[in-house]
């Protein structure tokens, strides 16, 4: 049953594969009928979600639900029912991550003028539901991108400073240098009439995008039963 099995997902791969190599041989008008077919079996969607604008941040915390950090408000969208909920609050200087245990943690972040190597011109102030918060000092000035709960990855915070990226652990606030964050080409399909400026991809059939007015708006790609 197994190898039956097996033989079946090869068979649908090698009739894929030529599929795809002999439909640019056929007719235009037989292409475009195999192209209609193709787009009925996925269901597209593309939907502004309403009273949201200029987020400060963006976070996937899983298929349903995005995390949008506006100002001092955190709200959560849920996809399937196209709901937003205030889910907590934050201070202007705290960065917002998501924990292992999908609880929310908040960074505060503090920058100082020193006049010495010895002084630190970083205060990172972790909070991390029912445990103490953790304060952790750097002499680099340096701002987080990411924080799990266990990690933050960081990168300077001054545009005329050079670039460096580091990996922090926040139980014993040690840091290491790390290499620069490799960012993804990916393409974004948009309506014509968005001019988007920023997109949040959680994978190529789910993501948020900004226009340039700071509205959102949701893609999803579903195939029909």
């Amino acid at each position: 049953m197994l190898t039956d099995f097996i033989s079946k997902i090869t068979i649908s791969k090698i009739i894929s594969m030529i599929f795809s190599l002999i439909l640019p041989l056929l007719p235009t008008s037989i292409q475009e009928r195999l192209s209609i077919q193709e787009r009925l079996s996925i269901q597209e969607e593309f939907r502004e979600i309403a009273n949201i604008t200029n987020p400060q941040q963006v976070i996937w915390r899983d298929d349903n639900r995005i995390l949008f950090v506006l100002e001092d408000e955190l709200l959560e969208y849920r996809v399937d029912e196209d709901t937003v909920t205030n889910v907590g609050k934050r201070e202007p200087n705290q960065f917002v991550g998501i924990g292992k245990e999908d609880e929310i943690i908040l960074c505060g972040i503090e920058h100082y003028i020193i006049s010495s190597p010895k002084e630190f011109s970083t205060k990172f102030t972790i909070r991390i539901p029912n445990k103490e918060d953790k304060e952790l000092y750097f002499f680099e000035t340096i701002r987080p991108l990411n924080i799990n709960g266990e990690e933050i990855i960081a990168v300077t915070a001054l545009d005329f400073l050079e670039e460096n990226f580091y990996k922090i652990d926040i139980e014993s606030g040690e840091k290491k240098q790390t290499p620069p964050i490799k960012k993804e080409k990916r393409t974004v399909s948009v309506p014509k009439d968005i001019q988007y400026k920023k997109a949040y991809i959680r994978d190529e059939k789910r993501y948020i995008v900004e226009d340039i007015f700071g509205n959102v708006y949701l893609f999803i790609q579903e195939e029909l039963p």
